[in-house]
């Protein structure tokens, strides 16, 4: 089956879901050592206009975080209960291979607050995912996550979205008033082509069956796409 990133148009989406996005995205590249070295430059590169688009996004909001950790948050409570749903669903799918697994990843998880989470503070929720993370990982569980594909997507996009909000808070903390440098509408206008060049790349990569990554990578790539819609 070829490799194929959904379609999704990151003109339409509003600034700030625009910043999330691409923050995710980030997140999902650090990982990719073959891509990282491959595509050094064109990553580097987006990685300057996404720090860009930061610095005028705040300028543009009043040096205001608010909003943005609200949308980081609740996006990344859908991930949580989109995970919380996938492990539910196959506990009761009449595979006794996969609902074995199920029972095992929801036992593993369980302790780091599966239906409790959005009443946990924002900073703990943090954390917890993290420890979440740490816990059900393939190394922990490689029969677990063989018999549940999806499983490493669905985790791999939480961790996206925890990586998001927690660089976010970073950013907030951090935050020095200096004047706009940037509009955001002329930082969006370069970092796009940047963004589309890494995924065609990846995609004719993966379909050549170069390495293991490219295809990773848009898979990663989709299922966080699907979180998004």
């Amino acid at each position: 089956m070829a490799s194929k990133a959904q379609p999704m148009n990151l003109g339409d989406m509003i600034n700030s879901n625009f910043v999330i996005f691409l923050d995710a995205f980030n997140a999902i590249l650090l990982p990719k050592t073959v891509i990282e070295a491959v595509l050094s430059g064109t990553i580097e590169q987006f990685r300057t206009e996404l720090a860009k688009l930061k610095q005028s996004l705040v300028a543009e909001r009043g040096s205001s975080y608010t909003a943005l950790l609200n949308e980081a948050d609740a996006i990344r409570d859908k991930i949580h209960a989109s995970f919380i749903h996938f492990v539910n669903g196959y506990m009761q799918c009449n595979d006794a291979a996969k609902e074995n697994a199920a029972n095992n990843i929801y036992h593993a998880a369980k302790q780091f607050g599966l239906s409790e989470l959005r009443n946990t503070k924002r900073t703990a929720q943090t954390a917890l995912v993290d420890r979440l993370l740490e816990a059900v990982s393939p190394t922990s569980y490689p029969a677990e996550f063989a018999a549940l594909t999806e499983l490493a997507g669905s985790l791999t996009a939480l961790k996206a979205a925890n990586d998001a909000y927690r660089q976010l808070e970073a950013d907030q903390v951090n935050h020095n008033s200096e004047k706009l440098k940037y509009t955001t509408q002329e930082v969006r206008s370069t970092i796009i082509p940047k963004f589309r060049a890494i995924v065609s790349f990846c995609e004719i990569m993966a379909n050549e069956g170069v390495d293991p990554e490219y295809g990773q990578l848009i898979d990663e790539l989709n299922a966080l796409i699907d979180q998004k819609r």
